[in-house]
Formats: structure tokens, sequence, C-alpha cells
């Protein structure tokens, strides 16, 4: 049932605008990196971490019928449903990025092709320095398909991906203790 929500929504724009969450769904097995302080950020961002990079267009068009967040809205709820799933860091969701066939509508946004490429590449490098090695962006919508390629590696050791359908399971895998457990204060045991 999962997949095939999944995939709706990813051939229905307009299905991110009604989506809901699963009844009854517990606590996300992974952590969103902007609700934390960085003395959380510190416990999390580790060299076995797996980060995830939602880019979703803030600005860009979607014919007369919807609103130019309509990407970023879909990020938001993919990204939701990976944290969900996955023991997972996930970053805050990129709302610009290279989008050139949209340039004739009014109130479309889009960077240079370098500059969008420099920007995940810097945020990379930016959150390797505290430890993760791994990193996957989630692109929505199907738009960006073309224009968003596996890039050369930003940090010596470490992978960046990008994944465009999530039809199989994703490469990441649960790991213990959770991202979740990592930000729960423990008892110090006696010696």
């Amino acid at each position: 049932m999962k997949r095939t929500a999944i995939s709706l929504l990813l051939l229905l724009p307009g299905a991110a605008l009604t989506a809901q969450e699963p009844a009854g769904a517990g606590a996300p097995a992974g952590v969103l990196l902007e609700e934390l302080t960085w003395v959380e950020a510190e416990r999390v961002l580790t060299e076995d971490a797996v980060v995830v990079i939602a880019l979703g267009a803030a600005a860009k068009e979607h014919g007369p019928h919807l609103r130019l967040d309509n990407d970023w809205i879909m990020a938001e709820y993919l990204k939701r449903r990976v944290l969900d799933a996955a023991d997972v860091v996930v970053a805050p969701t990129i709302p610009y990025h290279y989008y050139p066939a949209f340039f004739e509508y009014p109130g479309s946004t889009s960077l240079q092709v370098s500059t969008a490429r420099d920007l995940v590449v810097d945020i990379c490098r930016s959150l390797a320095r505290y430890g993760p090695k791994r990193f996957y962006t989630l692109v929505s919508p199907p738009s960006a398909r073309s224009d968003q390629r596996p890039t050369p590696s930003p940090v010596r050791g470490s992978c960046c991906t990008t994944r465009t359908s999530w039809r199989s399971p994703p490469p990441w895998s649960a790991r213990s203790p959770s991202r979740r457990e990592a930000l729960t204060p423990t008892r110090s045991r006696p010696r």
C-alpha cells in the first residue's frame, strides 16, 4: 500500500495537497536536522549517519490550477515519509534548484546548473565535517529528474546519490541505536 501511495504521489502532483499522515503513526525512525540544537546534531551526525536532502521548488509553475510551491509541498511530504520509515538524518528541504524549462512562466525561479550543483555539494561538505559520509538527495518532482545525476563525491570516502524513484527499497538500512534514541538521555551504568 505504501508503494502505491508514493507512486501515485509522483504521478499526480496535486495529491500532495491533500495527503494525510497514516493513522496511529508512532515516533519517526529518523530525525529532522532543523528541529535539533547543535548539541543534539552533534550526537546524530556520526560517521555511520545517512543524510537525506530533499529538493523541491518553492516557486515553479504547474499550470494555472496548482500553486507555485507544489513541488516543495511534495518534497516535504516525501521527506516525512522517509523520516518515518528509515533511521536517517533529514536536512532542510532545498527550495531552489535548476529548472530551466520553466523560465517563461511568471513566478518560476531557477538557478544556473553549476550553482545548483555547487549548492548541494556545499551542503554535503558542510555536514560531512561532523562525520556523515553518505548523502542522498530526494528529488521532487519528476520534471527535475533529467537534471539530477549522481554527483562526484563531495567528500573523500563519501557518496552523494540522487534518488528519483521510491518503487524499490531505499539504500539505507536501520541502525542501532536509532538517531531518535541517540537524542534520549541515558542513565549511567554502575561500574
